[in-house]
């Protein structure tokens, strides 16, 4: 439990659970051909499923909280919901909850509220968006990053990527203007249209991507909005990504089970607000119509097995006793 941030401690105490940064997830499976995934808490039934499948898999599992800014008490709300499911549980398999991304704005203090709440809710990594505001200087994103730093919690970025394919030159200043003040992400995250072409996914502009991020020893990160995640993530693991998160993932399951719920009302909301579906079903479930007892159940056995097939195509079986071991290893030394 020492490797556990100084965020995660003052959030849990003395809990056993391995709540971890990805920073040391990444340099544990550093060599392996696993990659590491985030799935959205789009409801509370789902979440016993998705640990119990990781569990059963021996696998690290990841969770994505929605947008603070959209709503200020999401990230604790679905936090207390994810640790309280991990903890009736005794889950032992390592794992990490990121959030965002928080668009970066130049209104430093909304800024530095939002990491902040995140950081108090227990997340191990903070997702930053600047596609909107690129022009908010480096010196200044450093300083924000102070307390990620400090404590030790992974860093994703959300950079402007002009493309397909990507342009490498204009990201490789990026990145060395970041990394001039010590704000190099440990991901750098992206949608598959950068790599996409009319006929579908280019591996050579994956591995094209790649190249540039490798030389920084920064993780690619895909985010995969399709409902299908399954059929869709397959060919990005081909190209030994670091992490996948999955927005849509359990949705269709989500929604069908959720009583008289309207979904083209929910996407409409959810386009007014700029954020995902699945995000938006996270800050509203409270106010969902409550599943009977045979719904909660038959989502969670739907989820469990889209949990176990999805750990497998993530090639993460093992992946939380070779975490262990790593560790176990470290704190010898």
């Amino acid at each position: 439990m020492q490797f556990r941030p100084g965020n995660v401690v003052r959030r849990m105490g003395h809990a056993p659970l391995p709540v971890l940064s990805p920073r040391t997830l990444r340099r544990a499976l550093r060599g392996s051909t696993a990659v590491m995934v985030a799935f959205p808490v789009v409801r509370p039934a789902i979440v016993p499923a998705i640990l119990r499948a990781a569990r059963f898999e021996d696998a690290v599992v990841g969770f994505s909280l929605p947008l603070p800014l959209v709503d200020r008490a999401a990230p604790d709300r679905l936090a207390d919901q994810l640790l309280a499911a991990a903890g009736e549980a005794d889950h032992t398999q390592p794992i990490f909850i990121e959030a965002g991304p928080i668009p970066v704005t130049p209104d430093d203090a909304q800024l530095e509220a939002g990491i902040f709440r995140c950081i108090e809710a227990g997340c191990t990594l903070i997702s930053l968006d600047l596609t909107r505001h690129p022009e908010v200087p480096p010196e200044a994103l450093a300083r924000l990053l102070e307390p990620v730093r400090e404590l030790d919690l992974a860093l994703e970025l959300v950079l402007p990527l002009s493309g397909p394919p990507p342009a490498t030159g204009p990201l490789r200043r990026t990145l060395d203007g970041l990394g001039e003040v010590g704000a190099l992400p440990d991901f750098l995250r992206f949608s598959p249209s950068v790599v996409s072409a009319v006929d579908g996914f280019e591996p050579d502009w994956l591995q094209l991507l790649r190249q540039v991020t490798d030389s920084y020893d920064i993780g690619l990160s895909l985010v995969e909005p399709s409902e299908e995640a399954l059929a869709d993530v397959r060919p990005w693991v081909e190209g030994a990504l670091g992490k996948v998160t999955l927005p849509g993932a359990f949705l269709a399951r989500a929604l069908g089970e959720a009583g008289e719920v309207d979904r083209d009302e929910l996407v409409e909301r959810a386009l007014a607000m700029e954020t995902s579906l699945g995000a938006l079903l996270s800050l509203i479930e409270e106010k969902l119509p409550p599943l009977s007892e045979n719904e909660a159940l038959r989502l969670e056995a739907r989820a469990f097995g889209d949990a176990q097939d999805l750990f497998r195509a993530m090639r993460l079986a093992g992946s939380g006793r070779r975490v262990v071991e790593m560790l176990e290893a470290e704190a010898r030394a």
